[in-house]
């Protein structure tokens, strides 16, 4: 499913729906740092905290439409990735879910009701948890991002203009 930089999660196996992903990702067979993008099928609804966080080499995920949580920590340490873009499906961005990532923006959608604590926009620096200077929220007015952006002095574009 994929190469083995590009792990493409399929929506059957066998004939069969797959409808979540297992507790743990497994990285026995490959190494994590060579992982250069994640696809997730709509038909995976929520993506378990510190998923894809071992995967310090990735620079691209595709969240497709449908899923509608991203866990704590899931993509925590990815600081090879640059650019975020959720699908209006998703409604729950965990606590540190991009936390110290490489991305200077995100771009979220409509639905989105819930982010957590350093969810977007943090990094780790010497001096301890700084936000990411410049970084811009793209979404919709009168949603969390909004709301998150301005809770956290982060620049906002309101995609309804």
């Amino acid at each position: 499913m994929g190469t083995d930089k590009d792990i493409v999660i399929p929506e059957k196996i066998l004939g069969f729906d797959v409808v979540g992903l297992v507790e743990e990702f497994d990285t026995y067979a490959m190494e994590p740092a060579d992982v250069n993008s994640v696809t997730v099928p709509g038909v995976i609804k929520s993506i378990p905290e510190n998923y894809f966080a071992v995967l310090t080499g990735l620079t691209k995920i595709t969240l497709e439409n449908g899923v509608e949580e991203i866990g704590n920590n899931a993509f925590e340490n990815c600081e090879q990735l640059t650019e975020v873009n959720l699908p209006d499906s998703i409604r729950t961005i965990g606590e540190k879910a991009f936390y110290n990532c490489g991305a200077k923006s995100v771009t979220l959608g409509k639905n989105i009701e819930t982010m957590g604590d350093y969810a977007l926009g943090y990094e780790e620096t010497d001096a301890g948890v700084a936000a990411i200077e410049g970084f811009t929220i793209y979404g919709y007015s009168g949603t969390a991002a909004e709301s998150y952006a301005e809770a956290n002095g982060f620049n906002f574009v309101d995609l309804n203009n």
